[in-house]
């Protein structure tokens, strides 16, 4: 996995970049550096994640699985 959509009505740009916060079951929030791919005003835009260190690769994986959102070919993730 290299990025999501994001449901947004804020406007980005293309290569913009920030940290993406996503907030886990448990409550922690869980901040994930990287860039916009691209965008579509008002609607929402595609996040690119940056380098992930071993615990954001980690939560992320975790969060994915138990919502079933990711499958074995997905499971691999860059560390920084």
């Amino acid at each position: 996995m290299s990025g999501c959509y994001v449901d947004a009505i804020i406007d980005v740009s293309k290569g913009q970049f920030f940290e993406l916060g996503i907030r886990l079951p448990s409550g922690e929030w869980l901040t994930l550096p990287g860039q916009v791919a691209y965008a579509f005003p008002g609607i929402g835009f595609g996040f690119e994640f940056g380098q992930l260190d071993e615990r954001q690769s980690a939560s992320l994986q975790n969060v994915l699985s138990k919502l079933g959102g990711l499958d074995e070919q997905q499971s691999s993730f860059t560390y920084a």
